[in-house]
């Protein structure tokens, strides 16, 4: 569960960050959608996020290699691949609160 993948990559201090793994070979996978962000049609993670139909499966959303500091939680609401470009160079970080949140419903 992608819950358990997370447990333990955060900084000791209150720093929470989450490194993200991908490759350039994981360019054409089988994700019905891919969401770009940043990118003029989703300039931040949570736009792109909350764009992923609820009524589809296999949606991807693609995060450009770099370190972003997130303003706010990462609110997750339906399954959706966050994939960072390359491999160990997407970085999340969210400031003195959890990097992603799980809703249900």
């Amino acid at each position: 569960e992608f819950r358990q993948v997370l447990a333990g990559w955060t900084l000791p201090d209150d720093v929470g960050c989450v490194p993200l793994c991908g490759s350039p070979s994981d360019m054409h996978s089988a994700a019905l959608h891919h969401f770009v962000t940043p990118s003029d049609d989703f300039p931040d993670l949570q736009s792109a996020v909350d764009a992923v139909p609820l009524d589809e499966p296999l949606h991807r959303v693609l995060i450009r290699a770099g370190e972003h500091e997130l303003p706010d939680t990462l609110i997750l609401r339906q399954p959706v691949l966050l994939e960072g470009e390359g491999r160990w160079e997407t970085t999340l970080r969210c400031r003195g609160m959890p990097v992603i949140r799980f809703l249900d419903g």
